[in-house]
């Protein structure tokens, strides 16, 4: 139901209530319904939430794969809105040399990826080292990729998101 600009899911009970400057306001943690606001350009084609909003702490676990000698995972938050996950913090990597590198790192929640494409991100450091994030397929783990220029032990932090496959 459109009522002057605002769509209202399930108008005899209100759930969430969306208005065209896209303030959200939630009222209760488990919602189904389509977000369209009426207007040509800001029409999604489907914004469902079909499960609860959850935030957490976790401490991922690391694999060293590409010129990286060692690395230390220290704990990240991420926040889960329906299937999609954002997920924060930093990381330690120490490369055997300067080049082509590589880290995998296990997600929160979620299950095998199928394409690179399935989470997308950034990390860098404070000394502009940096590198893209994507998905490790046929694994519950991220790829963190760089072309460092130097091989020095260094903190980087890192920001993704990706679309949880939970059965």
């Amino acid at each position: 139901n459109y009522i002057a600009g605002n769509v209202i899911a399930n108008a005899s009970t209100p759930l969430v209530i969306l208005d065209t400057s896209y303030s959200y306001a939630v009222a209760n943690t488990s919602v189904t319904g389509n977000v369209d606001d009426g207007t040509a350009s800001a029409q999604p084609t489907e914004n469902t939430i079909t499960d609860t909003i959850k935030s957490g702490n976790y401490t991922p676990t690391l694999s060293n794969t590409t010129n990286v000698a060692a690395s230390t995972a220290y704990e990240c938050q991420y926040i889960r809105v329906g299937r999609v996950v954002t997920v924060s913090g930093m990381v330690d990597i120490d490369p055997t040399a300067t080049g082509a590198t590589e880290l995998r790192m296990t997600i929160p929640v979620g299950e095998n990826f199928t394409a690179a494409r399935e989470a997308a991100g950034t990390f860098g450091d404070s000394y502009d080292q940096h590198g893209t994030v994507i998905a490790a397929v046929g694994a519950a783990t991220v790829r963190l990729l760089a072309n460092l220029s130097d091989a020095t032990n260094r903190s980087y932090y890192f920001h993704f998101t990706y679309n949880a496959q939970l059965s």
